[in-house]
């Protein structure tokens, strides 16, 4: 399952951003926690949440409240991604190489991707590392043909 945590901007703009990501597939879930305050309470409560009800959440998890660095790094062991909303950083959650640059606003970006694109791009992501994944449990047999 895709997992995407939205980190820093406004909480509006991470509920809109959440919300423009759900509308492009029936099968994006979005989940919104706020509760427990507890760092290690709200990282055990997402664990268990992935873990255990993962498979009937649906293609793609969103979370648009993810408040602390426990659990950004929980869901990252769990293969989350993340995105960075346009608007002041997350003094609690640190930015990672490789997590992509989100806005809501309808002017072009340069360095910001829309929803849209930014669900595509974690898309191709997520699929990149789950046939990675595969190939190492799975090594694609080669076959030598004989040259005739």
């Amino acid at each position: 399952m895709l997992i995407i945590g939205l980190i820093g901007g406004s909480e509006e703009n991470r509920d809109q951003i959440a919300d423009q990501i759900c509308s492009v597939s029936p099968h994006i879930t979005r989940f919104d926690m706020r509760y427990p305050k507890n760092p290690a309470e709200r990282a055990k409560q997402l664990r268990n949440l992935v873990i255990s009800h993962g498979a009937g959440l649906g293609k793609a998890l969103v979370l648009p409240t993810i408040l602390t660095e426990l659990e950004a790094e929980t869901l990252r062991e769990l293969g989350a991604l993340f995105a960075v909303v346009k608007g002041q950083v997350s003094n609690a959650v640190p930015i990672r190489v490789g997590d992509l640059y989100v806005t809501n606003s309808n002017r072009h970006c340069r360095h910001f991707l829309t929803p849209e694109e930014m669900y595509s791009e974690a898309k191709q992501i997520h699929n990149k590392k789950q046939r990675a994944a595969r190939d190492r449990v799975h090594p694609k047999k080669r076959t030598h043909l004989a040259a005739i």
